[in-house]
């Protein structure tokens, strides 16, 4: 087939398998199901001038934990068991879907199982329109979420806990990006620099906060970066913004990304009572 253009291919009226693919859901049944076995979780078909009227497939109810044969085909049936709130959100997006066809009708709602727990479905829909652009039928897909759903709660809960942490670990934590800038601090780390919380630093540069600082750590820090070690046990006298100075002890490690980033982890711990006792005990003996 070399040699012969997309353009060719397509001809006026689309690619000539798009053409074979609209003629097979014509004649073939069977491609019809697969699609709605091997790609959805239920497919409807709603008649807005009878709206109580709704075909629903197999599949709808069968994602639902319900046997087909004990439901009826009307729109009662389902929006008894969605979420009222988003039988809202539903109803509310198809009256503008049927207003507005550039409107989407694409949200995600809440089903309650036959045994009693939320499935999360991701329902989208497409009005069908006369010759004047009136709605007269919808037709409609599920697909069933609810595992992405539950993946993102935990993933909610957790960075909840690992939140509640670095909020209470006396050391002070940071990350910066490989442009110096601070991506995530903890309130110790922000207190230490003068701040009251985190969103007062985030996006900031610390060298340009300190001066001081980009002469003394720039090489440094990008060291550890490009060799790909920590930088352990770095003590020295600091002096915050606002308070009287003490001796800190400092951990640089570097950290990539999944998507190759690199970054600074600095955690950083007041180690003056450890110094203070060190030197009173060197001046006795």
């Amino acid at each position: 087939m070399s040699g012969v253009g997309n353009d060719s291919l397509a001809g006026s009226s689309g690619h000539y398998l798009q053409r074979e693919f609209h003629d097979l859901l014509s004649s073939d049944r069977g491609v019809l199901e697969f699609l709605s076995a091997g790609c959805l979780d239920g497919i409807w078909y709603w008649d807005l001038l009878q709206p109580e009227h709704e075909w629903m497939s197999r599949s709808f109810w069968e994602t639902l934990g319900y046997d087909p044969l004990d439901k009826p085909h009307l729109s009662s049936a389902w929006q008894d068991i969605i979420n009222p709130d988003d039988l809202q959100l539903a109803l509310e997006n198809a009256k503008r879907h049927f207003e507005d066809p550039a409107h989407p009708y694409d949200q995600i709602v809440r089903y309650r199982h036959t045994e009693g727990h939320t499935v999360w479905i991701r329902c989208r829909g497409l009005a069908v329109r006369d010759a004047q652009g009136q709605p007269r039928r919808m037709l409609g897909a599920h697909t069933d979420v609810t595992e992405l759903k539950r993946a993102e709660e935990e993933l909610r809960l957790r960075t909840q806990e690992l939140d509640l942490i670095l909020e209470h670990m006396p050391a002070r934590i940071w990350l910066k990006d490989d442009a110096n800038k601070i991506i995530r601090c903890n309130r110790a780390a922000a207190i230490s620099m003068g701040f009251e919380d985190e969103e007062q630093l985030r996006g900031s540069d610390t060298y340009e906060l300190f001066p001081a600082m980009a002469q003394k750590y720039h090489d440094d820090d990008l060291a550890v970066l490009d060799s790909g070690q920590a930088r352990l046990n770095i003590e020295e006298r600091y002096t915050p913004r606002d308070g009287a100075s003490a001796w800190i002890s400092t951990d640089k490690v570097p950290v990539e990304t999944e998507r190759g980033e690199r970054r600074l982890l600095v955690m950083s711990t007041d180690v003056t009572e450890r110094i203070a006792r060190e030197q009173r005990l060197s001046q006795l003996n």
